[in-house]
């Protein structure tokens, strides 16, 4: 189990993976700027409603601090069944998104121009691993890759956490995110 050789592709589809198994991409190393606030216990009385923007406190600022240090993630392009080891990466004043594969950037995106990430059975209804990957794409320069993370959770984490800094960045620009058809 694990990756190809470095510089070959590999298939996501049944293949098991974990992050110590990339190769050896340099990521930036950065000190994280957002301190994480404590899960609040049901014990002390809080609504559900507070214990939920709790947890979407707690992994939004796990996911800012992690994409800061570098995210290891696979990735392809869509329509393609091969991925590649790469570190998704974005920069201390959380304007760009980058990804590295074999120590060049493969990808570099501005963070106001990201569309809403899709996550799992969206990308492809049939295929289970899916529940592992997320889309990431801009608006304006089309750039779209698929990112393959090592299990479900961990992609709804990325998800969730890419969501929040997606619009985190909008409001701070004075930007309202575009409305979604329901």
């Amino acid at each position: 189990a694990g990756l190809p050789a470095k510089g070959e592709g590999g298939s996501c589809l049944g293949r098991p993976w974990r992050p110590s198994d990339t190769d050896e991409t340099t990521v930036i190393d950065s000190e994280p700027v957002v301190d994480a606030p404590c899960l609040p216990s049901e014990s002390k009385g809080l609504s559900r409603r507070s214990l939920e923007k709790a947890r979407l406190r707690n992994v939004a600022t796990e996911f800012f601090n992690r994409a800061l240090q570098g995210i290891h993630v696979l990735v392809a392009e869509p329509g393609s069944a091969q991925f590649t080891a790469s570190v998704l990466q974005i920069d201390t004043f959380f304007s760009s998104m980058f990804v590295k594969s074999g120590g060049r950037v493969t990808h570099a995106l501005p963070l106001h121009d990201l569309s809403p990430p899709r996550w799992g059975r969206e990308l492809m209804p049939d295929i289970a691993v899916c529940e592992e990957c997320v889309l990431v794409q801009s608006e304006k320069s089309g750039q779209r890759f698929v990112c393959r993370l090592p299990s479900a959770k961990e992609a709804e984490a990325f998800f969730t956490g890419l969501s929040i800094l997606r619009l985190s960045v909008l409001f701070a620009e004075g930007a309202a995110p575009p409305k979604t058809a329901q």
